[in-house]
C-alpha cells in the first residue's frame, strides 16, 4: 500500500511538472532562459562575481515558485485526479510575484551587458571614482559588474547580515565609522572592506554604509565628492515601468524632482553615469500637461534610453550651475 501510494505520488507530481513546464513556466524565465544560461565572464573579471550572483539568485527564485507551484497544484490533483479546474486566480498572482522578481535581476543583467558596450561607458572613470547606491546593498554587484572599487550604499535596513557578502564569495571586515576628518557622521554608519577572490588575485572593495534614507543624509551629502556612477533601481516602487506607463508613472519618481539629490548633481564627474529606473526632466520638458510655466531643464545631463529596459542612464556632459525649483519640485538650471 506504502508503494503504491508512493507511485501515485509521483505520478500526481510529473503531472504539475508538466503542466508548469507547458504552460505555467515564469515567463521572464521562460523568454530569457537561454540567456541566463549562457551569460559569464572570466573568473579574472570582476563582472563574473555579478553573473554568479544573479543566477544563483535567479534558479533559487524558480526553485521557491517550484515549489509554491506545487503546494497549490498537488492537493487538487490528488483530490480530484485529471478532471479539475485549473485554479487561476490562486496561481496569478504567485506566477506576477516571481514573474516580477526574476524580472528585475535580468533587467540588471540587459543592463550591464548594454552600458559596458555603450561609447559613453569609462570604466577608467568608474574604478577610480566613487558608486553610490541609493537603494541598499542589493546593487553591489550591478556597481562591481560596471567596474566600481570604491561604493557609497543607503541602506535603512541593513542588520548585519554578512551572508550577502558571503553570496558574493568577499570576507567582509566591518567597522563602525563615526567620523570623516573633523566632521560627525550619524549613528549607524558603517566602513567595510570587502575581499573578494578574482582568479588567483584578491581585490579590495571599499564601501562606506549609511543606515539612512536620501532625505536624511541632505545634510552631510556636500561630504561625498569625485562621483562617478549613482544607481537607484527604485526597489521599494511596484508601480509599473512597462511601455508607455514607463513615462507616465516613473516621471514622478525621478531624482532630479528630489532636493536631496540636488548636491550630488553638483558632485558628479563629468561623463559620469546615473543608473536610473524612471525618467528625467529632461524628457518630461516634452510633456506640457506636467508643467504649468516655463522653467529650464537643460541641467547638463544626457538621456539615454536603451531599448525597452525599463532604465534611463544618465550622463553628465557639462558643469552647469542648478538649484532646486520648490514651485515645480525638480532641479533646473540656475538662471543668471
Amino acid at each position: 500500500m506504502e508503494s503504491k501510494d508512493l507511485t501515485i505520488q509521483s505520478y500526481e507530481k510529473k503531472i504539475a511538472n508538466t503542466l508548469r513546464e507547458e504552460k505555467y513556466e515564469i515567463p521572464s524565465f521562460q523568454k530569457y532562459s537561454k540567456f541566463i544560461e549562457s551569460i559569464s565572464a572570466p573568473d579574472d573579471d570582476i563582472k563574473s562575481i555579478a553573473y554568479k550572483h544573479y543566477k544563483k539568485k535567479i534558479y533559487t527564485l524558480r526553485d521557491s515558485y517550484i515549489t509554491e507551484f506545487d503546494e497549490i497544484l498537488l492537493p487538487i490533483i490528488s483530490e480530484k485526479g485529471l478532471n479539475f479546474e485549473f485554479p487561476e486566480g490562486t496561481l496569478g498572482p504567485c506566477i506576477y510575484k516571481y514573474d516580477t522578481e526574476v524580472g528585475r535581476i535580468i533587467d540588471l543583467l540587459l543592463l550591464i551587458g548594454r552600458i559596458t558596450n555603450e561609447p559613453y561607458y569609462d570604466s577608467n572613470l568608474l574604478s577610480t571614482s566613487w558608486g553610490i547606491s541609493l537603494d541598499g546593498i542589493n546593487n553591489i554587484p550591478f556597481m562591481l559588474a560596471l567596474g566600481c572599487s570604491k561604493m557609497i550604499v543607503l541602506d535603512e535596513h541593513f542588520n548585519m547580515d554578512l551572508h550577502f557578502f558571503a553570496a558574493l564569495g568577499g570576507m567582509p571586515d566591518i567597522r563602525p565609522l563615526s567620523k570623516v576628518g573633523n566632521i560627525e557622521l550619524p549613528p549607524n554608519t558603517f566602513n567595510i572592506n570587502l575581499q573578494v577572490l578574482l582568479g588567483t588575485q584578491f581585490k579590495q572593495i571599499a564601501i562606506i554604509l549609511l543606515k539612512q534614507s536620501l532625505d536624511a543624509v541632505e545634510n552631510f551629502a556636500h561630504l561625498f565628492t569625485n562621483i562617478g556612477l549613482v544607481v537607484d533601481t527604485k526597489s521599494a516602487v511596484h508601480r509599473d515601468f512597462s511601455g508607455i506607463k514607463w513615462i507616465k508613472n516613473s516621471s514622478e519618481y525621478s531624482l532630479f524632482k528630489q532636493k536631496s539629490f540636488l548636491h550630488f548633481c553638483k558632485a558628479m564627474k563629468l561623463n559620469g553615469l546615473i543608473v536610473d529606473k524612471s525618467v528625467s526632466p529632461m524628457q518630461t520638458q516634452k510633456i506640457q500637461s506636467l508643467s504649468n510655466r516655463t522653467i529650464d531643464l537643460n541641467v547638463g545631463f544626457e538621456v539615454n534610453k536603451i531599448g525597452t529596459i525599463q532604465y534611463s542612464v544618465i550622463q553628465k556632459k557639462e558643469d552647469i550651475p542648478i538649484t532646486y525649483d520648490s514651485f515645480n519640485e525638480v532641479i533646473v538650471k540656475t538662471k543668471n
